[in-house]
């Protein structure tokens, strides 16, 4: 067994022991939890997965949501409506004009995910070509290309809705 501290001094009294109370792994878990995990879960989740927004990409945005939704009752419906409120604003918005609107939270992630690669491609696409990696302190805004007479040239981000309408928002 792999525990330490506080934990390991309360869990091997229970498995040490001879008919020990704990017999079976649901029957531990329930009692670890009772000893060691938050007893207002659920709330603290409503919390967090309120606050959560997208900052990094699409996929971290994903996972975090994921892990915190696992302590949640919610529907499809509240779980759609949180993710889509949380999403990169850009994001969101294709979404939102898109004719297909996903109907899952599966379908609304994988969506996501398409659209916010989308949008990344096209963003390093129009940097200079010395800057791909995105270190220079004159980066331009997102959707904005930096041209060699020292202008800036906006570029329609729903260029990219053709590439988005013609990916399918289903994984195998």
């Amino acid at each position: 067994m792999n525990m330490k501290d506080i934990a390991r001094a309360w869990a091997h009294p229970h498995l040490d022991q001879q008919g020990a109370l704990i017999q079976t792994v649901d029957k531990f878990r329930t009692e670890f939890l009772a000893a060691f995990g938050n007893p207002d879960a659920t709330q603290a989740a409503k919390q967090q997965i309120t606050q959560l927004t997208q900052t990094g990409t699409c996929a971290e945005y994903i996972t975090k949501f994921k892990t915190i939704a696992m302590d949640l009752d919610w529907n499809n419906t509240a779980l759609c409506g949180q993710f889509a409120h949380g999403l990169h604003w850009e994001v969101s918005h294709l979404i939102a004009t898109h004719e297909q609107h996903p109907t899952t939270l599966l379908e609304l992630q994988n969506a996501a995910l398409v659209i916010n690669n989308a949008l990344q491609k096209e963003c390093a696409s129009h940097l200079p070509k010395g800057n791909k990696s995105g270190s220079s302190i004159n980066t331009p805004n997102r959707g904005a290309v930096i041209d060699t007479f020292n202008t800036t040239k906006f570029i329609p981000i729903f260029s990219i809705l053709n590439k988005v309408e013609q990916t399918t928002f289903l994984i195998m």
